[in-house]
């Protein structure tokens, strides 16, 4: 609306010069309307000495006509061949020619130009409404991108990405388990604890790299797009590096002796793979989330039905190696004993839901060390809380000692609980 406002603008104030004239000389008795003298109309980048304004009523009133003419002018765009009063002359004559008016002389003389460029204010006003329709229009039926439309943009570049991490995470587990075979059964079967973490450092690479080709591609802010990296990219890499760490345990337990043993590794696999998952799982919906997009019970992509499970443990994991505890029963949901548990987390506080996403980054950050990121992130303090506070910093304010530093612990300790009770910290 704001172009045709500009329009609506410059209009009434093309009228107000024009109804000044009128009273100032009625009927033009005294032959002082402004008009104009153009130029010749095949000249398509005349000057400004081509386009001749008559006297007016005064030179007060042209200099007011003028200055009207070089802001519609601007409004219109002007290249540095024309002034941007001539660019609005121009207009206001091909204007007239288009329309057959009779404000124009033989082709040659706008009589009444102020009346003219109100009219031609009018007919710009109308079509920066139509095109704001149809803009209005077109978005509402645009369809969504969907995940195949993308995705072979981004595994692309995904192929390239993945390719150094993949490399320095082999040469890390190569190392690690030629330590692990020198010491023969005096050491460790497995390097489990390495392994979950370059599970998800590479969950987070695909992240990154997702992310940075849906910023490139303007849809980033597209919360199903989100959760598709999840579902569609992430979540198949996890269950892989699964698979794999899975056949290597096994391996590694029959080189060494210690067939007794997969039992117990492959159960912390499936914990570990459990909480890696919740965690991604729950980082895609706080995004989403803030892109507008209400909470997520149960999201159906078209073409990701099979999906469900995202959160759960693999189909091919053996029911042995499955923890007793903890047993998937559908997306964002396990089961504990009786009682139905959401593997994410959602608090109306921005405080919190900041603190979760810090927490799901940096598990192991002290509380001091929160209240800097919270800063640094720019997040405010609650308002119940700034009375209790001389400055709006956490860290300056925690490491007072006073009622903050209660209440921060209080709120960090709450989302850890959480994590904690949902298997999303260790």
């Amino acid at each position: 609306m704001e172009r045709a406002e500009a329009w609506r603008v410059l209009g009434e104030r093309f009228r107000a010069l024009r109804n000044e004239e009128v009273n100032r000389d009625p009927g033009n008795r005294g032959d002082s309307w402004l008009l104009v003298y153009c130029p010749d109309f095949e000249d398509a980048v005349s000057q400004s000495s081509d386009w001749t304004l008559g006297r007016g009523v005064d030179k007060g009133f042209k200099g007011r006509f003028e200055l009207e003419a070089t802001k519609a002018g601007i409004a219109l765009g002007f290249s540095e061949a024309l002034t941007p009063r001539d660019v609005w002359l121009r207009q206001v004559l091909h204007d007239l020619r288009e329309s057959d008016d009779d404000l124009l002389f033989v082709n040659a003389i706008i009589k009444q130009i102020c009346e003219a460029s109100a009219r031609s204010c009018t007919r710009l006003e109308r079509l920066a409404l139509e095109e704001e329709a149809r803009l209005k229009a077109s978005q509402s039926t645009r369809k969504p991108t969907t995940w195949e439309e993308i995705e072979p943009f981004l595994s692309r570049r995904l192929t390239n990405d993945l390719l150094d991490i993949g490399n320095r995470h082999g040469k890390e587990m190569h190392s690690e388990v030629l330590a692990i075979t020198a010491r023969g059964n005096s050491g460790t079967l497995y390097p489990l604890e390495l392994a979950v973490k370059q599970m998800d450092e590479y969950a987070e690479q695909i992240y990154k790299t997702c992310l940075e080709g849906l910023e490139i591609r303007g849809l980033a802010q597209e919360p199903l797009l989100l959760r598709a990296v999840y579902q569609r990219a992430i979540l198949p890499a996890l269950t892989a590096r699964f698979g794999a760490i899975s056949s290597a345990i096994e391996s590694a337990a029959n080189a060494l002796g210690q067939s007794a043993n997969i039992g117990a590794y492959q159960g912390e696999l499936v914990r570990s793979l459990l909480r890696v998952k919740s965690k991604w799982d729950n980082k895609i919906e706080i995004a989403a989330q803030e892109c507008g997009f209400p909470r997520r019970t149960e999201v159906v992509l078209r073409g990701v039905e099979g999906a469900h499970s995202a959160v759960g443990v693999p189909e091919s994991v053996p029911d042995s190696v499955q923890p007793k505890e903890l047993t998937p029963v559908g997306r964002g949901i396990a089961r504990r004993g009786n009682a139905r548990l959401k593997t994410y987390l959602s608090y109306r506080s921005p405080l919190k839901r900041q603190i979760l996403r810090l927490l799901s980054q940096y598990p192991e950050e002290k509380n001091i060390g929160m209240a800097v990121r919270l800063d640094e992130d720019g997040i405010e303090m609650p308002k119940s809380w700034r009375g209790k506070c001389a400055t709006r910093s956490f860290e300056e304010e925690y490491k007072r000692g006073g009622k903050i530093t209660a209440s921060l612990d209080s709120a960090i300790s709450k989302v850890r609980r959480d994590m904690r009770h949902r298997e999303m910290l260790g």
